[in-house]
């Protein structure tokens, strides 16, 4: 009986010769354009990822009165409050 990860399982695959490596970059090696679907996700997913970095930038500006009072009164000012650049 063979325990996870016991790498003897993989050996006879890999051992075979130059067929299974040849195989096995054929199969990683592929890369196909990307589909019309993908391309518009990946622009949603920009647009999207762009306007939350923006309203969270702005969020942070909001913050700076509260930081300037906090300085003032001699508290520790927030943390963490470094702004995102996409």
């Amino acid at each position: 009986m063979q325990r996870v990860g016991d790498t003897r399982a993989s050996r006879p695959i890999l051992d075979d010769g130059a067929a299974s490596r040849e195989g096995l970059v054929g199969i990683a090696g592929t890369q196909l354009p990307p589909t019309a679907e993908q391309l518009d996700y990946g622009r949603r997913f920009d647009a999207a990822y762009s306007a939350a970095v923006a309203k969270y930038d702005a969020y942070l500006i909001s913050l700076e009165p509260l930081q300037a009072a906090l300085k003032k009164a001699g508290i520790k000012p927030l943390q963490g409050t470094n702004q995102v650049a996409p």
